[in-house]
């Protein structure tokens, strides 16, 4: 059971280092990143689910209360997102930090993903003024295009861990 777990957060780390790269370099994460992220947690589920012959009621309790922490905090970041750049007539955050936001959801269940969400905040300060004077920078950084995925990987790391 511990090796599937090492496994499965493995898997979910490489994806997020892989997060980050693209959207350092191109400030986008890929769908097939998200889509991974995703596929190898509900793989990790169904395993889990099959080893420890866990019963039909208590697999589809589990499945779903992370599955609702995904919609809560993919589907709140949206409407709050869209909300934002309705009122203020600037962009926000885009659709790939909500997508990858959504599918650490599914790791970290809800508590963990709101201090995965809390960290990511915090931890965007710095990043913010560190990124526009590194190899990363693009001519935009000033106008607010700053990649979010490093910060989201350090938090769903740090809300992992605890």
């Amino acid at each position: 059971m511990e090796v599937l777990a090492v496994v499965t957060s493995a898997a979910f780390v490489v994806l997020l280092v892989a997060a980050c790269i693209t959207d350092l370099r191109a400030r986008l994460i890929p769908n097939w990143i998200v889509i991974a992220m995703c596929a190898v947690w509900l793989a990790g589920e169904i395993v889990e689910i099959a080893i420890c012959k866990i019963s039909l009621p208590d697999a589809i309790c589990s499945l779903s209360t992370n599955i609702a922490a995904s919609l809560i905090f993919g589907g709140g970041l949206l409407l709050f997102t869209l909300a934002f750049e309705a009122i203020t007539n600037k962009s926000s955050m885009g659709g790939g930090d909500i997508k990858l936001l959504a599918a650490c959801a599914l790791y970290l269940g809800l508590q963990r993903s709101a201090l995965c969400l809390l960290i990511a905040c915090a931890v965007s300060i710095p990043l913010a003024l560190i990124i526009p004077h590194t190899p990363f920078a693009q001519k935009d950084e000033g106008k607010g295009a700053l990649p979010f995925a490093p910060a989201i990987a350090i938090g769903a790391i740090i809300a992992m861990v605890f």
